[in-house]
């Protein structure tokens, strides 16, 4: 979560009972995009008052809370995708991967959220366990299944994938999926399978896609970071490959090469590839190796 949210446990009830009050305010989001303001080049977080926001409360779907800072309540809503853009003022609304390099990180951190909560609630409206309708239990955190001999209740998951920086000697394994631009780049990743580790998912997803034996002594955990495309956990390793040879077992990429650090500079100068954008753990994950000598 954000720097500066409270963080003193309340109730779902006490969380619905602060929509409409004078501190809360709207994360709006349409069609999975969130709701920008551009100052400068520097685009940030619309959050209008609940005043603020007029009319466009009655169009907005069931709220849901996603923090308290600052003694501001932030509650994201989601609005038909037919409502007139000029109903919120000041504003438009984007693609959060597309933008999601040049936002703070407690806008980032507020608007993945946002987007994540809201697109769980549009995806799990019956009860996966009878199928029966489910409802949006209070303040938004969760959801109950309608039927009484049911009654289970459902809390947002997070789905766990890796993300892994290969190196050998002084090269870098980068790869392409097939729906990317031609010239774009990045690290490989893939998501955990039941049943195995995060460690395990390095070894077995490398190979797959590029046929590269990792050395499983050189795994190596690096950071993490929230991804909500559409809500998952990136989990960033290093690794050290055991052989060269590159083979493409899953068809999962379109290309992969080894890239040394001289070729990628000139690459990047050139332009001639292109790089996750600055917010991704994978461009993060790239730029900590082309620092070390």
């Amino acid at each position: 979560m954000s720097p500066g949210e409270d963080l003193a446990p309340l109730s779902g009830e006490a969380l619905e009972a602060r929509w409409g009050g004078s501190n809360c305010h709207l994360l709006p989001v349409c069609e999975n995009r969130v709701f920008l303001h551009w100052p400068k080049d520097q685009p940030r977080a619309l959050t209008p008052s609940y005043q603020e926001a007029g009319e466009l409360i009655t169009h907005a779907r069931s709220p849901v809370w996603i923090h308290s800072a600052q003694g501001r309540d932030f509650f994201a809503v989601e609005l038909d995708r037919f409502q007139p853009k000029r109903r919120i003022p000041g504003g438009d609304f984007e693609d959060l991967r597309s933008v999601a390099g040049l936002l703070s990180d407690p806008d980032w951190s507020l608007l993945a959220r946002a987007k994540a909560m809201i697109q769980w609630h549009a995806s799990h409206t019956f009860c996966t366990r009878c199928g029966a309708p489910s409802g949006r239990s209070p303040g938004g955190l969760a959801r109950y299944c309608s039927n009484p001999e049911c009654g289970q209740r459902h809390f947002p998951r997070t789905d766990p994938a890796v993300i892994v920086r290969v190196v050998q000697g002084d090269r870098i394994l980068l790869g392409r999926q097939p729906n990317w631009p031609r010239t774009r780049r990045s690290v490989l990743a893939g998501f955990v399978s039941p049943g195995e580790s995060a460690e395990a998912t390095v070894v077995r997803e490398v190979f797959e896609e590029a046929g590269i034996r990792i050395r499983p002594d050189s795994v190596r955990y690096f950071s993490s970071q929230p991804w909500p495309f559409p809500g998952s956990l990136m989990l960033a390793y290093t690794a050290e490959a055991g052989n060269t040879d590159i083979q493409r077992l899953d068809g999962e990429l379109a290309d992969a090469e080894w890239w040394s650090r001289p070729a990628l500079n000139e690459a990047l100068a050139e332009e001639a590839i292109q790089l996750p954008n600055t917010r991704s753990v994978a461009r993060h994950l790239i730029e900590d190796w082309r620092s070390t000598d």
